[in-house]
Parts: C-alpha cells; structure tokens; sequence
C-alpha cells in the first residue's frame, strides 16, 4: 500500500536532516519541490498535479507562502487534506548561528548555495575575526532573512492540518519518541517510534557545524542576545521560545 503523498516544509537551518532521517526510515525518498513542480501546481488542476507526484516520495520545501499555492490547489487540500504537510522550525538563536558558520564554511561541508545573497553575506561574514564578531554583524543586518523565514510560513503553526515538529524536541532524548509518535499518528503508519528515533540524529551531516539543540547558548553573550530580542523577541514569541535575555 502507497505511503500518504507528503510536503515537508523545514526552515533554512532547521535541522532539516532530522525531519529527512525520519520519514526515510518510514519510507519515504526525498524528492524536492522544485521549479518544474511549482509550475505545475499553478497551472495544473489539483488531482493532475497530485498525479505527478512520486510514489511513495515525500518532497521538500524550506517555505510555504500561502500565495505560494492556488486556490484550487488549497480548496483541495482543506476538503481531502491530501497532501499531508509536516512543519519543522527551531529556536530562531540558533538558526542565526548556523546560518553564520554555514555562510563562513565553518561546517563540515565546507560549501554553500550559490544564491546572490549567499555569496554577498559569507563575503560579509567570513571577514569577520571571529564567530562572535560575525554574528554581531547578522544580528544587525540579517533581519530580512529571519523575519521573511519565520514569518512566511507561520500560518502553518496552528494550522489543524499541519503537524509541526521543532529541532529541539527531535533532538531531545526524553522528548523524541514522543514526537515520532505524533508522526506516526498523523501519517497514519505503523512503527517503532522508539527504534526510529534512536536513528534520528547523524553527526556526520556536511551542514554540521555543532549540531546541539542548545549550542547557542555557548555562543550569544548578554549583549548580543539583548540586542537579538530587542529586533526579533516576536518571533520568539510567536513561537514559543523563552526568552533568555537580562
């Protein structure tokens, strides 16, 4: 029997390979939402653009603008909740820092997307002394990226035919299984929540740079975590992170 069609929106340095790792255990084969897909989804009708989808595959996009999909396509979606999407964001901190020591090859990869704004800001970044000094300059300059992240796909937060996973929870170990349980629920699948989550987290990721749930902490001095929550708390807010500034 075919698995469930699946969307997963992760943010940009969510920790995707988590999400990744999870439904390929389930499964699933990785697929993206590519330029020829979005076409299509705006030009097809929803049970023809469903029919281009791999069996089986479960495809991956970093944001799901709500003007991203046409009506037809949401209509069809509300009415059959077909496909299933799955959410997955992280604290907002630590997305600024893993977006800086990616942008500065500080991973183990060692390589970034060739995006204008990629190379503009690891020129930026990378000519900066330290880690510290570099995040500064992304607290201060980097808030289109945070904002447009964060904030264009949140509709998905609360959505009721959304599941939303964060990076922290799938990589803590007395709330994994938990989660992968929730997953196995809402794709409707059977499995051992928790031998898959025991398998969830691979160190040897070429994006890894630390890989903690809470690394940022190690890295954000007072004044820089006052400043990030002076520009962005709302975020932090909106998605239910504590803030940690004095």
């Amino acid at each position: 029997m075919p698995l469930p069609r699946l969307v997963v929106v992760s943010l940009h340095k969510a920790g995707t390979h988590l999400i990744l790792r999870l439904v390929e255990q389930l499964g699933y084969v990785r697929r993206y939402f590519d330029d020829p897909l979005r076409d299509a989804v705006r030009r097809d009708t929803a049970p023809q653009f469903l029919a281009r989808l791999e069996p089986d595959a479960a495809y991956f996009l970093h944001e799901a603008r709500i003007d991203g999909f046409p009506r037809q396509f949401l209509d069809h979606w509300r009415a059959h909740n077909d496909p299933l999407f799955i959410y997955q964001y992280r604290d907002p901190r630590a997305v600024l820092l893993s977006q800086v020591n990616y942008l500065r090859r500080s991973h183990q990869g060692r390589e970034f997307s060739n995006t204008p704004y990629h190379l503009m800001f690891s020129d930026v970044l990378s000519a900066q002394p330290t880690e510290g000094d570099a995040l500064s300059v992304a607290i201060d300059t980097m808030g289109d990226y945070l904002e447009q992240s964060f904030l264009g796909s949140v509709w998905m937060l609360h959505h009721p035919h959304v599941l939303t996973l964060s990076y922290e929870r799938l990589r803590d170990d007395a709330e994994n299984v938990a989660e992968v349980s929730r997953a196995l629920r809402f794709l409707g699948l059977d499995g051992d929540a928790r031998a898959i989550a025991a398998n969830l987290y691979d160190p040897s990721q070429r994006t890894f740079h630390r890989g903690t749930a809470g690394g940022w902490k190690d890295v954000y001095t007072a004044e820089q975590l006052r400043r990030f929550e002076s520009r962005y708390g709302h975020l932090l807010d909106i998605y239910r992170y504590a803030r940690h500034a004095l």
